[in-house]
């Protein structure tokens, strides 16, 4: 119970703090001009088809990955600067296991403030056209996988900034720039590039195709490329923090 209650001071605290207040300001701008922009090119599109284009435009994303990574550094920044929370913990790896914690829920919140505005716009801009029927070639309703690419967008957001998150524990500061641009860069360069995933052996490598449109050949080929996806770079966080304890770069000493 202790422990809870110093978790969730932690996590008032830093909500509490300006610079996620200005990181909300900017989820605030993008979900105002990306969702119009769509809107304004008339597309004969239902409620929920519009949250997905929303979510899967190129910009967006970059634009929302890079306000989850600066998210991420701003909570590790807070977290570390909190001495006496640290103390706490008995060893290296407690600590980055709350480190880990604390930036999932600190995303987590996040990431749910850009839904509900999200869902905030799309109501004044498309509630007068929400329709339930089956998705695309799929057969699942339009709504029950609109749940299920959030849900997967909000996992692999976080694998993305945890993942940056062992760079940085190997390589510094200059690991997580690195690591920014090896993700960002990607993007830019296929731009409005679709993929269609006909069998498991031509599932995306890039995280890119896995948060913009990518067409599938059924819903199940895409919910177990997802699964397969995430836990292959489970693995790697894995061996990139077991990595990075063997080269002892970036760590903290815990007293």
């Amino acid at each position: 119970m202790k422990s809870n209650k110093y978790f969730h001071n932690y996590l008032k605290s830093f909500t509490n703090g300006n610079s996620f207040k200005v990181l909300v300001l900017f989820l605030i701008l993008i979900n105002i001009c990306y969702p119009i922009n769509i809107f304004a090119y008339g597309f004969d599109i239902n409620y929920f088809e519009f949250i997905y284009y929303t979510l899967t435009n190129e910009y967006y994303v970059i634009i929302l990955l890079i306000l989850l990574i600066l998210n991420t550094i701003n909570t590790v920044r807070f977290f570390t600067s909190n001495t006496i929370y640290i103390q706490r913990f008995k060893d290296k790896n407690e600590y980055w296991f709350n480190l880990i914690k604390i930036i999932i829920f600190s995303n987590f919140l996040y990431f749910l403030i850009n839904i509900i505005l999200l869902i905030i716009v799309s109501n004044l801009l498309m509630g007068h056209k929400v329709v339930i029927t089956k998705w695309e070639n799929y057969n699942v309703f339009n709504f029950t996988y609109i749940i299920f690419y959030i849900f997967k967008l909000f996992l692999i957001y976080n694998l993305i900034c945890i993942l940056g998150l062992g760079f940085s524990k190997m390589f510094g500061i200059l690991g997580i720039v690195l690591y920014c641009i090896l993700i960002l860069s990607p993007m830019l360069l296929v731009n409005n590039i679709y993929k269609t995933v006909y069998n498991l052996t031509s599932i995306p490598i890039l995280p890119y195709y896995h948060l913009i449109k990518t067409n599938y050949a059924n819903f199940n080929l895409e919910l177990l490329s997802s699964i397969i996806y995430i836990i292959i770079n489970i693995f790697i966080i894995i061996f990139v923090f077991k990595l990075g304890n063997y080269f002892n770069k970036g760590s903290i000493d815990i007293k």
